[in-house]
Formats: structure tokens, sequence, C-alpha cells
């Protein structure tokens, strides 16, 4: 993602699905400075991030039942989507447009592809075409992807 991403300093962040808060890790390791906020459904793992990084904001919040106050240049979603459970497509349809009205430049996803010589049955697969159709007809026609051995990197351009 931070190939596509070029220069994200100073930018303000929304991680999605921040789990543990490791993305932020990731980013200051490579002395990224950004101002990031993450946020989880699971208040656990928000709890857990809080303490890891305490110089982020993570917050624990249903994206599908809340709505966010603010808005942020770029937005992440990083291996979010990859557990097959029931209604998963409605659900990344909707959250990704939900996501993409979130940022006022890009909003970067990644998926599993479909295209791998062996498939779990309980993990979500996306087939490429399919996802590049929905997100130029549904969300902006501005897209990059990078299909790389197992996974797919989408980024939707403003």
């Amino acid at each position: 993602m931070l190939t596509v991403m070029g220069d994200m300093a100073g930018k303000h962040l929304l991680d999605f699905g921040c789990g543990k808060g490791d993305f932020f890790g990731f980013l200051m390791e490579r002395g990224i400075p950004v101002s990031y906020c993450g946020i989880d459904v699971n208040e656990n793992l928000v709890e857990l991030a809080r303490r890891k990084y305490p110089a982020a904001r993570f917050l624990a919040v249903d994206i599908e039942e809340s709505d966010l106050p603010s808005r942020f240049d770029i937005v992440f979603a990083i291996g979010v989507f990859n557990l097959r459970i029931a209604g998963i497509q409605d659900t990344v349809n909707h959250v990704m447009k939900k996501l993409f009205g979130l940022c006022r430049e890009s909003l970067h996803v990644h998926f599993l592809t479909y295209y791998v010589p062996r498939r779990s049955v309980e993990l979500f697969y996306v087939k490429p075409e399919e996802l590049i159709a929905f997100a130029i007809r549904e969300i902006s026609p501005n897209i990059t992807l990078r299909h790389a051995q197992e996974d797919i990197y989408l980024s939707v351009y403003k």
C-alpha cells in the first residue's frame, strides 16, 4: 500500500479495523509522521491499542451503526474483509461506500484474491474484475488496482 501512497507525512489517516493498532506502529517505525485515528468494533483490541500506542487516537466504533464526527485525508482498510461471514459481500460494498465518504483524497483496501491455487472455506476471496466493476460503478471511476500473488490492493481516489 505504501508504494501507491507516496508521501503521507502530515496527513490525517483513518485505519478502519485497526485491531491492536499495529499499522500505526508500522508507520512510526518508518518515520512517517501522521495524524492517526484507528477504529475497530472490538473494544478489547482498541484498549490494547491505546496502551500500546498512547500517541495515537483509537475508538471502539461499529461503522455500520455509527457515524464518525470527522473526515480524513486517507482511509485504510487492511485485512478487514478476509473472513467469510454471512452477508460479507453486502457488508463490503456498504462499508467501502461509507469509508469513501469519509475521505478527502483516497481509500485503500486490501483483499484476498480469488485466484490462488487453494482457497480456504473460512476466508473471503474477491475476483478483481468484479471489484473493479463495483468500484467504478458505485464509488469512483478513479481507481488503481494491484493484483499480486494472494492479495489485491484497491485504491479509490476523489
